[in-house]
């Protein structure tokens, strides 16, 4: 899970510096996907969405014991299989189409986007509440539950802020949420 959020990193800030014709305050990190170096991220996205998935997965395995907990735990669990499914489906949605294409196919990269950080957000909120209500897990409540809000606030900005509309908002999204998905991994 580290290595893959290391390579995510890499891959989107070098496609950053290398690709002058994209603004990376007015577009977003699906733009980066076509073109120049697309492959490299698409690869990573990948990479990145099965990671999400496995980190979901391992969370859940230090459930308590009690059913309720448990069963918590497996929605939790289904919510970051989510994220990373809706990953994975906006790097395989570029990969196929060819750059340009209107209607479905946009729809179905905008869905699979929507569900990547909705699952994503919803995942992340429950699994800091988790972690506070967890004795072993409670030195990283605090900051799991900051880097959670922070979230919250950047997609509050980008959605309602005609100036964080674009690549700015979501970027400091994503960076909010691979920030908190890197702390819970190396605590893992």
């Amino acid at each position: 899970s580290l290595l893959s959020l290391a390579l995510f990193v890499l891959v989107a800030a070098s496609l950053h510096g290398m690709r002058a014709d994209l603004d990376p305050l007015r577009h977003t990190l699906s733009h980066y996907l076509v073109g120049p170096g697309g492959y490299w991220l698409i690869a990573a996205y990948l990479l990145q969405g099965a990671a999400t998935s496995l980190l979901g997965l391992r969370l859940a395995l230090h459930a308590p014991a009690s059913r309720a907990c448990r069963c918590r735990d497996s929605v939790t669990a289904a919510l970051f299989v989510l994220c990373g499914a809706g990953l994975a489906g906006v790097a395989v949605n570029d990969l196929l189409l060819p750059p340009g294409t209107d209607g479905l196919p946009r729809g179905m990269h905008y869905l699979s986007a929507w569900l990547s950080i909705s699952a994503g957000l919803g995942a992340v909120l429950v699994q800091s509440a988790r972690f506070a209500r967890s004795r072993a897990w409670a030195p990283l409540a605090p900051l799991a539950a900051t880097l959670a809000g922070l979230t919250v606030l950047a997609l509050v900005l980008h959605l309602s802020v005609p100036a964080m509309a674009g690549g700015l908002g979501q970027k400091l999204a994503i960076a909010s949420l691979l920030t908190w998905f890197c702390l819970a991994s190396a605590w893992l």
